[in-house]
């Protein structure tokens, strides 16, 4: 959306209000967006194994053991 980009790059910084009403905005469009998949698609899209995959090669997952 136009307006990140706005906030990211224009050294203006973000408005509480506005930064709440952009997030509303976004929740309501994932969500219409996960409405419309079937059921499994939906779960999948949610479960990113990519995300899990990162964190081990990354070495994050061994500094939290110690």
């Amino acid at each position: 959306m136009r307006e990140a980009d706005y906030v990211a790059f224009s050294g203006v910084p973000a408005d509480e209000r506005a930064a709440e009403a952009y997030w509303k905005r976004i929740d309501a469009l994932r969500g219409s967006m996960l409405a419309a998949l079937p059921r499994w698609r939906r779960w999948r899209t949610r479960l990113s194994l990519r995300d899990l995959w990162h964190s081990r090669q990354s070495g994050t997952r061994g500094k939290e053991q110690r």
